[in-house]
């Protein structure tokens, strides 16, 4: 990617995660595991060699690395 005279690369890593929530009071039933993925977006400055990350979750918007969204089913 080319912006304002600077080279840039684009990273993206994405990672399944399971949330459990924490039980409060014995004899309550846990509400269940949550599932989502953490998106880890970096940015490389190619003159600088500097980065930036940033950590996202899209969670309903269902965005992909395109930047465009899709449609639910």
């Amino acid at each position: 990617m080319h912006l304002a005279r600077t080279d840039y690369q684009l990273h993206e890593e994405t990672k399944p995660c399971l949330a459990s929530p924490e039980l409060q009071d014995e004899g309550v039933t846990a509400p269940p595991a949550h599932r989502f993925d953490l998106r880890r977006v970096v940015v490389w400055n190619l003159r600088t060699d500097h980065r930036t990350s940033v950590l996202c979750w899209d969670g309903a918007l269902a965005l992909n690395p395109g930047g465009h969204r899709r449609r639910q089913p």
